[in-house]
């Protein structure tokens, strides 16, 4: 049931497995499980919605109560809870990111035939962002962020957060991608905020954008086959200081993304040194 773009890294082709059949039906079954009567522990979460809630990156804001409609619902309705409803990331952060996860995937780039700071990325102001200007000698995220209303603000807020903690380490951008039929949401930067947003894409030009064609070159080492784009959920690669070796994480909790920090940073060892 997930909706996806795969990107075969390690076969010279990049395809759309999903059609537009497919893509239409999918958003129909959403929206029909979505209005399905749930548990009392969900309907409480949901009245929530309405208390004002700052989002949380070290744990569930709604405490025990996340647990509580997980244990009392299957998987996939509190997966569509995260999905769809509007706070659902407010107040299960840790929860909800753990719903959505999907196994991850690391590839190496020859230097040879492959190089990430030799492309440049448009931001949201219509400016050329270089990656051997701002991202050369820093782990880099690069976020592949779809605009639901539940997850493109705080993911956005994760990685901010995560780049206050550790700005002289690490350079984040945030592509958001626009899902056609889906009512996008306006990601809000923060005043002080160190992201940068890059330019809005829509799915039917995703493939064609510099870092699409970046992840194409890589060889994959580990971990599931391709670098997959999800349309209903957050990609975050995290690309060494190097720029030799990448990891894609769906959904990523910001423990994730601090140990790809320590991961990546000056002194790593790529699979071949090990």
């Amino acid at each position: 049931k997930r909706h996806y773009i795969k990107s075969q890294t390690n076969r010279h082709y990049t395809s759309y497995l999903i059609t537009m059949f497919r893509y239409y039906l999918i958003l129909s079954l959403v929206a029909l499980q979505s209005a399905t009567i749930i548990t009392t522990a969900t309907a409480q979460l949901q009245q929530a919605t309405s208390q004002k809630v700052n989002y949380l990156f070290d744990q569930d804001a709604a405490g025990t109560q996340c647990q509580k409609t997980i244990d009392e619902n299957d998987d996939e309705t509190f997966r569509l809870f995260c999905i769809n409803k509007p706070r659902s990331f407010k107040l299960c952060s840790v929860s909800c990111s753990n719903a959505l996860h999907f196994e991850g995937t690391v590839g190496e780039c020859n230097p040879r035939r492959c190089s990430f700071y030799g492309h440049n990325f448009e931001t949201a102001d219509g400016k050329k962002l270089s990656m051997s200007r701002v991202a050369q000698g820093k782990v880099t995220f690069v976020g592949i962020v779809p605009l639901w209303e539940a997850q493109a603000q705080y993911f956005y807020e994760l990685m901010d957060h995560v780049q206050s903690l550790e700005s002289d380490r690490i350079e984040a951008m945030m592509l958001p991608l626009y899902v056609e039929d889906k009512e996008p949401v306006v990601v809000k930067p923060k005043e002080d905020g160190e992201v940068t947003i890059l330019k809005t894409i829509q799915t039917s030009d995703l493939m064609s954008h510099p870092f699409m064609t970046f992840l194409q070159s890589l060889k994959h080492t580990s971990g599931f086959e391709t670098f997959d784009i999800y349309l209903d959920r957050p990609v975050i690669f995290a690309i060494s200081h190097d720029g030799n070796v990448v990891e894609r994480m769906v959904a990523p909790t910001k423990d994730t993304l601090m140990e790809a920090v320590q991961k990546y940073s000056k002194g790593y060892m790529t699979s071949a040194e090990m």
